[in-house]
């Protein structure tokens, strides 16, 4: 439970820090505007931290199984982790949208 914990926390701050840095000076610089920096901030938090979450459990279950809970095959492993994927990216692609409406938001 610590493990998960920790990589969801440390998958949420990780993804924050890349998507600024790439707000800032990388390639979403022209895409950002400023008033959208706390959309993107929050679509980071959500993208790292389900990966974060996500990740650990899918590896733990491919080493360990008991009889009640077999152990999770590699391609339903995969299959979760394509989804994982495909998840973390729609969140950045809504993250780059509502960031664009950052001026139209209400923020304090």
């Amino acid at each position: 439970m610590i493990v998960v914990l920790a990589t969801t926390v440390l998958g949420a701050f990780a993804a924050v820090a890349l998507l600024l840095d790439a707000a800032d000076t990388g390639p979403l610089s022209s895409a950002i505007p400023d008033d959208g920096r706390n959309a993107l901030v929050i679509g980071g938090i959500a993208l790292g931290g389900a990966t974060g979450l996500v990740l650990p459990v899918v590896l733990f279950g491919m080493v360990k199984g008991s009889e009640e809970t077999p152990r999770v095959g590699a391609g339903a492993a995969g299959r979760k982790l394509f989804a994982l994927l495909a998840f973390d990216v729609y969140v950045l692609i809504l993250a780059v949208v509502v960031a664009q409406l950052g001026w139209l938001l209400p923020w304090p």
